[in-house]
């Protein structure tokens, strides 16, 4: 066996590896999904990001975010029942969602409230919608496998969205929309002080960061926010649905690499 084809092998298993990891075996028109042990595929290249990292314990300051809806330390001690006060006033006060007229439900956010592991969303989508819990269509069963991937449980994590509502044909959040709506994410992330925010996608990233930056650009490298008196460190990576789309190597290596780093920073591995 030559040295070349040795090579390309070895690509190939990690390439089947990786897939394993992120738990996907088979997406619709994705090329490649079902590559056997004794394939041959072209090299995965290790993840790369041309963004500068911060040191996100070091002398680079956090980015302070304009201050949550409300004040979490006034809130309950009780972080169950401080979220579930921080919901009740969302529905009541928040200027996006109140508002809105294209929703069924309002998605607050799901899982353990004492969650190490943060992850955000932009918005709800349809089935979000029509069940009142994030990340349950089919990008959402991708995170399922995702957060797995890593070692842990959809049940030991925390998961939300910057919009509580789904924006009309499941458009993309408007800056203004997130402006009006994120301080309430923040209080969130203030109530329940995970010690990792996974941004997912460019929405999430571009407000928790207060940058234009793509997420491209961004993923890979850690930034360290502060909201009030806390402060956190936020790993940006690609959304799930960008997943499902761009199923590459380069892709799917990227965001397990991303997954990696968020819980080697909250301690979990």
């Amino acid at each position: 066996m030559s040295r070349s084809t040795a090579a390309m092998r070895m690509a190939a298993r990690a390439m089947i590896e990786t897939d394993r990891l992120l738990g996907v075996t088979d997406v619709p028109g994705a090329v490649g999904a079902s590559v056997s042990e004794n394939a041959v595929a072209a090299p995965v290249p290790e993840a790369t990001s041309t963004a500068p990292v911060t040191d996100t314990e070091g002398s680079n300051p956090p980015r302070p975010l304009p201050a949550p809806a409300i004040d979490p330390v006034s809130l309950d001690e009780d972080v169950v029942a401080a979220l579930e006060r921080l919901e009740s006033l969302h529905a009541e006060r928040c200027g996006h969602c109140t508002n809105s007229t294209t929703h069924r439900s309002v998605v607050f956010g799901d899982g353990d409230p004492h969650a190490s592991v943060m992850f955000v969303g932009e918005a709800p989508g349809a089935e979000e919608d029509r069940t009142g819990r994030p990340f349950v269509g089919p990008a959402g069963e991708l995170l399922d496998r995702m957060i797995e991937s890593v070692g842990l449980s959809r049940e030991g994590v925390y998961i939300g969205n910057i919009i509580k509502v789904r924006p009309q044909e499941n458009r993309t959040p408007s800056p203004d929309e997130c402006e009006v709506c994120g301080p309430w994410l923040l209080a969130q992330i203030a109530v329940i002080r995970p010690r990792v925010v996974v941004a997912l996608g460019a929405t999430p990233t571009k407000y928790l960061l207060q940058t234009t930056t793509g997420i491209t650009r961004l993923r890979g490298c850690s930034s360290r926010i502060r909201i009030g008196d806390f402060s956190v460190p936020v790993v940006p990576t690609f959304h799930p649905a960008y997943v499902l789309r761009q199923y590459t190597p380069e892709v799917r290596r990227a965001v397990w690499e991303d997954l990696k780093q968020a819980v080697a920073i909250s301690g979990e591995d």
